[in-house]
């Protein structure tokens, strides 16, 4: 059976004079090759990096989007149109992607659920970062509190609230009348 390594000790680490300049010949040749690099902006760009990135998405991080706003949407609002609690009609849909999105969809009623859906994720790809940030923000909410916000939009939708005062509570955190920002 071989023999397992055994861990070194503080007291046997070398200190080796030869071995320590060669160490410092190496880093210093390391960090002119690197001397584009700047240093103090790692810590943040190490931290964006890894926050982005999940287990999940290990193929993925090569991948950094231009619009992270666009692709979390792709990736939420299949889900939340399709749910049938939120939206009953397809115009209900329409309206949504109307007023939220200004996107018009045309004939919604002669069409399936499933080819409005695909449309409106076809066309977030056409908006830009800065009219997309509110409903990101509001549709984080509703996919981590689901049900409180689900309630709150069903309730809202009851009392014939529109979608952007709707969009806007949630994206503020606003889940019965207390801010959870």
């Amino acid at each position: 059976m071989p023999n397992k390594p055994q861990r070194k000790t503080k007291k046997d680490k070398v200190n080796d004079p030869v071995k320590i300049k060669a160490f410092i010949e190496e880093l210093s040749w390391l960090l002119s090759a690197y001397s584009n690099v700047d240093f103090k902006a790692m810590p943040d760009t190490i931290r964006k990096y890894f926050s982005v990135f999940t287990k999940e998405s290990i193929g993925m991080r090569q991948y950094i989007s231009d619009n992270p706003n666009q692709h979390i949407l792709v990736g939420v609002l299949p889900s939340v149109l399709n749910d049938e609690s939120l939206f009953v009609t397809n115009e209900d849909i329409a309206q949504f992607a109307k007023t939220v999105m200004k996107v018009n969809l045309l004939r919604y009623g002669k069409k399936s659920r499933y080819e409005l859906i695909g449309t409106i994720v076809c066309e977030t790809n056409k908006l830009n970062d800065f009219e997309l940030t509110e409903l990101v923000k509001a549709l984080s909410v509703l996919a981590n509190k689901k049900d409180k916000a689900k309630s709150l939009i069903v309730k809202r939708r009851e009392e014939n609230y529109g979608w952007n005062v709707i969009i806007q509570e949630l994206a503020r955190g606003n889940i019965n009348g207390q801010n959870n920002q």
